[in-house]
């Protein structure tokens, strides 16, 4: 797993908890593995380029100006289809710990991506897409 080039753009420590906002550059053919969140709720907002999108097992692509909803314990992944890097702004409700979970993605500081995800109300269901 490539580290993602992610950063917070409105802390949870600003709004008590209740919302982080981050963007991130995603690379041409990355994203992240299949995963869900225990208990928070996902919105994705692409900024340029397209994202493909799977959730629950139905894939569709999201251009410039659209948005992804994710509810809490729904699977989900995404791929940037394109040779183009693209940008996608995102929120998690509430913030939990998602600032800390992000930073040690970046920084590469886990062994067990698994275990990394665990520890932050995600579960790890399988590979990136495709």
């Amino acid at each position: 797993m490539n580290p993602p080039d992610i950063s917070c753009l409105i802390s949870g420590k600003e709004t008590s908890n209740r919302i982080s906002v981050f963007k991130e550059s995603v690379a041409p053919k990355s994203g992240p593995p299949l995963h869900t969140h225990e208990s928070q709720l996902e919105i994705f907002h692409v900024i340029s380029g397209t994202i493909l999108f799977e959730v629950d097992g139905t894939r569709g692509e999201v251009p410039a100006g659209g948005t992804a909803t994710i509810q809490p314990g729904v699977p989900h992944a995404f791929i940037n289809p394109t040779n183009e890097p693209a940008l996608i702004h995102f929120e998690l409700l509430p913030s939990g710990s998602s600032e800390t979970f992000f930073q040690r993605l970046v920084d590469g500081d886990f062994d067990d991506p698994a275990a990394l995800f665990g520890e932050h109300g995600l579960q790890l269901l399988g590979p990136p897409l495709e």
